[in-house]
């Protein structure tokens, strides 16, 4: 994975682990993430795809974050924003979001948080977070 930004050392240790988690050693391998700070956003994180692969698939990605949030804001934002580059490396949910998992949808049948990509990234990145969390502190 090439990973760039400016990045706090736990902040690097927490995308690799999430990585981990979350992509197989072959994917990791083969895809860039730049992560970006900025007060010029409306939420607290989300992701872009900046390029594809020679057959069309994302990636390449740029995280942006929500600067000064916290620490551990943060990291739960960027759990959030690992699990959409997962969606979107595995054909889960389509750039314009409107397939998920196979099926056609609509960002507008459902509300922000209801959204399935939304909860699963919610759930899992949450659990991601614990997790890492919990395995800074034991070492």
């Amino acid at each position: 994975m090439n990973l760039t930004g400016k990045l706090t050392k736990t902040q690097k240790l927490a995308i690799n682990y999430f990585a981990d988690n979350l992509l197989s050693r072959q994917m990791k391998q083969n895809i860039a993430i730049r992560v970006k700070f900025t007060e010029n956003i409306d939420n607290l994180g989300e992701t872009e795809i900046t390029d594809y692969n020679s057959v069309g698939k994302p990636r390449e990605f740029t995280l942006i974050i929500k600067k000064d949030i916290g620490d551990d804001e943060t990291l739960k934002t960027i759990s959030h924003e690992m699990v959409h580059i997962r969606q979107y490396c595995y054909g889960h949910l389509n750039e314009q979001m409107t397939y998920w998992r196979g099926e056609k949808v609509s960002e507008e049948d459902y509300e922000y948080f209801d959204r399935p990509w939304e909860k699963e990234a919610q759930e899992l990145g949450d659990k991601l977070y614990g997790e890492f969390t919990n395995e800074k502190c034991d070492t």
